[in-house]
C-alpha cells in the first residue's frame, strides 16, 4: 500500500521530470540564455553524433538539453496530463 507522502512525492517527482518544474521552488526552469552544437566523441550505433547544449543562466555552464539516443522525444501533451496526480487533489 502506498502511503499518503509517497503519492505526494511521486506527483511531485513527475512535475518536475515531466513539466520542468524545480522541485525547491515549485516554479518552472529557466530557459537556457544560448544553446550550441557540439560534437561527440564515438557515438554508438543508435546515438546522436552532435549534442544540442544550453547555457545555464545562473551558472553559466553548458548543459546538454538532448538525450544521447537519435530519436525523438516523447514528450506528454499537458492537457493529457490533466486528469494525473498532478491536478487529483492528493496531499494538498
Amino acid at each position: 500500500m502506498v502511503r499518503q507522502s509517497q503519492k505526494c512525492l511521486i506527483a511531485f517527482t513527475e512535475a518536475r521530470v515531466l513539466l520542468g518544474v524545480a522541485a525547491s521552488t515549485a516554479r518552472p526552469f529557466s530557459p537556457p540564455t544560448a544553446f550550441r552544437t557540439t560534437p561527440r566523441n564515438r557515438p554508438g550505433k543508435l546515438e546522436r553524433t552532435q549534442m544540442l547544449e544550453g547555457r545555464c543562466h545562473r551558472c553559466t555552464r553548458w548543459v546538454p538539453v538532448q538525450g544521447v539516443k537519435d530519436a525523438d522525444a516523447k514528450v506528454t501533451s499537458l492537457s493529457l496530463l490533466s486528469d494525473g496526480p498532478l491536478n487529483s487533489g492528493v496531499g494538498m
